[in-house]
């Protein structure tokens, strides 16, 4: 099983939520390092500050198991949340 993120997004104004997929070895290591930076950080992140953000909470799968995190949009490498598409 190839390594990937599964993302899904929630919140925003229209409360309308996101998912989208993308394979690990697809992100460029300028981004690859900023999610290996967030899955080790210990306790949970900082929230953003002001209403109608988003929360991304992201899904890391590989072949020794999956770990999830719940990752404020100011933090969430930019090839990651173009991966989400709207869903109704």
């Amino acid at each position: 099983m190839a390594e990937r993120f599964i993302i899904e997004r929630q919140g925003g104004f229209a409360g309308l939520k996101g998912r989208g997929t993308v394979d690990a070895a697809a992100l460029d290591a300028k981004d690859r390092a900023t999610l290996d930076e967030l899955f080790a950080r210990k306790g949970p992140l900082p929230r953003d500050p002001g209403a109608d953000r988003y929360t991304f909470t992201i899904t890391w799968e590989k072949e020794t198991g999956s770990k999830t995190l719940q990752v404020p949009e100011t933090l969430v490498p930019r090839s990651i949340a173009q991966a989400v598409k709207d869903q109704l």
